[in-house]
């Protein structure tokens, strides 16, 4: 789980970025980056999570700023993001080029993809090739799965007990009895039909 700010990077100046594996159970990022970024290759950030992960205003970011190479002779790094159920809320996902360098590719495979419409994702180049974007899962789109609710669906008053006459009536009274059952209070005087 990374949030708050949380980043994760792999920077490198000259040569390769190199490799992020964030692998867990469940992965959450919430406002956090994950970040690959380098002169040469730009790495490759893989973000598996068996059950669920879920990316909410998070970005995963893999550049290559191309070096001084030719068109096309590095690429942007690779994101790839493997799980259950996958969730990307206004994330931004990108494995772009820069210079000469080519894009990278971004990869989605879960039992379930979801993605909100102001999530982004890139896979651009600068001067070279643009990468690709697999989305590899049977189920992308749940719009047509979901239904309405009547309105009536739940009718709470029929399903509460019938308020006490107490609770309804306009005022009430509270009476004192004295049983005789209790002695009086050793302290207090005594009443006259005791003495």
């Amino acid at each position: 789980r990374l949030g708050a700010g949380a980043e994760v990077s792999a920077r490198s100046v000259q040569g390769d970025a190199g490799n992020i594996l964030i692998q867990a159970p469940s992965v959450m990022l919430r406002d956090s980056q994950v970040t690959a970024d380098a002169n040469e290759y730009g790495g490759e950030i893989t973000i598996r999570g068996a059950e669920s992960i879920l990316l909410e205003r998070s970005s995963v970011e893999a550049f290559s700023r191309g070096g001084a190479g030719p068109v096309g002779g590095t690429a942007g790094g690779n994101v790839f993001i493997e799980g259950g159920g996958i969730v990307l809320n206004k994330a931004a996902i990108a494995a772009d080029g820069f210079g000469n360098a080519d894009g990278g590719n971004v990869l989605l495979s879960g039992d379930v993809v979801l993605q909100s419409t102001d999530t982004q994702v890139t896979y651009s180049s600068q001067l070279g090739r643009a990468g690709t974007f697999v989305v590899n899962s049977p189920y992308t789109e749940v719009t047509g799965d979901l239904a309405l609710l009547p309105e009536n669906l739940l009718d709470a008053a029929a399903l509460l007990e019938a308020p006490c006459l107490a609770r309804n009536a306009p005022s009430g009274s509270f009476e004192v009895r004295r049983l005789g059952a209790l002695p009086p209070s050793p302290d207090a005087p005594l009443a006259p039909e005791e003495a």
